[in-house]
């Protein structure tokens, strides 16, 4: 299972006897996180647009995916 940006910032502070995170490293962790979120936000658009497009083929009104979509992720 990968690690999470908090889990290993908990292991470098524990490494660092409790000591705070220089600031470029915690600029650096910021900015992985962010790319990992815009790449997740991506993947998940492309499976939703697939997932949609599926359900107009099946006969859905567009209303309908919008609220099906919408209710499932809720």
């Amino acid at each position: 299972m990968p690690k999470t940006t908090e889990t290993l910032m908990g292991e470098i502070d524990a490494d660092a006897l409790g000591k705070p995170l220089p600031r470029p490293i915690k600029k650096a962790i910021n900015q992985i996180a962010y790319a990992r979120a815009r790449a997740y936000q991506t993947q998940l658009a492309e499976q939703l647009k697939v997932e949609a497009r599926e359900m107009l083929s099946d006969g859905k009104s567009p209303t309908a995916v919008i609220q099906e979509l919408a209710e499932r992720d809720a």
